[in-house]
């Protein structure tokens, strides 16, 4: 719960959710699975990067993007994210919530992980 955005109704949901941290080996697996990741399209030398894929927990997703949209703008290196991903152009907002989503899961990720909490966030004791 230290970590901004994270409330004890979200903390509860990712951990419901997630359950056991340690059956995904990074960050970026835990992203995928809750669908916090962009889609891909490529062939050849083309590369595309479409909408995020949704695949996975809906909840982790929804409660992630609502933290970041609400909450976590206090903080000012998420702030600073959301402002580097949207450019000063209103249409990329949407854009910009799921970054700072993808971020708070990946600090989810390692507070699950690790007793201690995350480095930038450590757990209260």
């Amino acid at each position: 719960m230290p970590i901004p955005g994270i409330g004890l109704f979200s903390a509860a949901t990712v951990v419901g959710e997630i359950w056991d941290v340690r059956r995904f080996l990074s960050p970026r697996q835990l992203a995928s699975w809750a669908g916090l990741t962009p889609k891909e399209h490529s062939s050849g030398e083309h590369h595309h990067l479409g909408h995020i894929s949704k695949q996975g927990s809906r909840w982790v997703r929804w409660v992630l993007v609502e933290a970041a949209t609400v909450h976590a703008m206090k903080d000012i290196g998420l702030r600073e994210l959301f402002n580097r991903v949207r450019r000063g152009k209103q249409e990329r907002a949407q854009l910009a919530h799921v970054a700072v989503a993808h971020r708070l899961l990946t600090l989810c990720f390692y507070a699950l992980r690790d007793e201690g909490g995350c480095r930038a966030f450590p757990a209260c004791r």
